[in-house]
């Protein structure tokens, strides 16, 4: 007689594990407050919105509700970008060593799991980041470093004053590759550079701004990205 085949666990990130422990214990009552809190949002509600309405809804703090829903979305992520239906991907974290659990249980979880994939707001917006974030490099925050360097006379005597002194800025950004690993990367600017970075980012804002207003003459919806 065939068997059916053995699921392969799904190993969660560290930062999410306590999001998952959290949707495992959750009253049946608090639990249906989440799903129903979700189920009432429209697809491109802004992942700050989503995280207010969890946090009514489940008497959860706001941090909590976000990291939760940090979690949800990443899971809905890693299904699309894998091909795998909900229940597969909930079949596959429910069966982690991670999470250790009798068989009902188990079921339980896996079934909690599958019904917050299977909402559109979770399924859209998870698609949403997938296509997002298929890039080579994805931006985290940036910084510029403003230094100055004096310039000094080469015979160095007694209490040296400087002859001059040359000023540059460093732009620091902070990125995650392809294969989830956070880097930087350094790139030196003058004044002149300064300007036409912000030349470059103030024509980028006003471009968005036209699509954006295109989007909604047009009905169509708009997912921005809180990532």
């Amino acid at each position: 007689m065939a068997t059916a085949p053995r699921v392969r666990p799904l190993t969660v990130p560290e930062r999410h594990i306590s999001a998952f422990n959290l949707i495992r214990s959750l009253k049946d009552g608090d639990y249906a407050k989440l799903l129903g809190s979700l189920g009432e949002n429209e697809p491109s509600t802004p992942r700050s919105v989503l995280a207010d309405s969890v946090h009514g809804a489940c008497a959860l703090e706001a941090s909590v509700a976000s990291e939760l829903l940090d979690a949800v979305f990443g899971l809905a992520s890693v299904g699309h970008k894998t091909g795998s239906p909900p229940a597969q991907i909930a079949a596959r974290v429910a069966s982690s060593a991670q999470f250790s659990d009798s068989d009902d249980d188990r079921l339980r979880f896996e079934r909690r799991i599958e019904l917050l994939l299977d909402c559109d707001v979770v399924r859209i917006q998870g698609k949403a980041s997938s296509l997002g974030t298929a890039h080579e490099r994805v931006f985290l925050s940036a910084q510029i470093l403003t230094d100055l360097r004096p310039l000094f006379h080469d015979q160095v005597d007694g209490d040296p004053e400087p002859e001059g002194a040359l000023l540059s800025h460093t732009l620091l950004v902070h990125f995650i590759d392809s294969t989830g690993s956070h880097d930087n990367f350094f790139v030196v600017l003058d004044d002149g550079d300064l300007e036409a970075l912000n030349q470059a980012t103030n024509r980028a804002i006003a471009k968005s701004a036209s699509l954006k207003q295109k989007l909604h003459d047009s009905a169509l919806v708009y997912m921005a990205s809180e990532e």
